[in-house]
């Protein structure tokens, strides 16, 4: 009895493990966007330190607008 408790253990440690693993093969980004320009190539070697990044991603929501508009003197007349 204790021999199958410890198979089980010893599978539900495998499964926990490949389920880790699958989780590095996504990457995510940490705000809501669209991937746009990206940096490397496929095939690139990439590794945690480099700084430049492999995608641009260009916020869609939320985002903010300024812009003026001309004053129209007529319409205050």
């Amino acid at each position: 009895m204790a021999q199958l408790e410890a198979t089980d253990k010893v599978d539900q440690a495998a499964i926990d493990i490949q389920q880790t693993q699958l989780g590095f093969t996504q990457i995510r980004s940490p705000l809501d966007g669209r991937a746009g320009i990206h940096m490397v190539d496929a095939g690139n070697s990439v590794r945690a330190s480099d700084t430049g990044g492999i995608v641009r991603i260009s916020q869609i929501h939320p985002i903010a607008v300024d812009f003026s508009l001309p004053s129209c003197e007529a319409a205050t007349k």
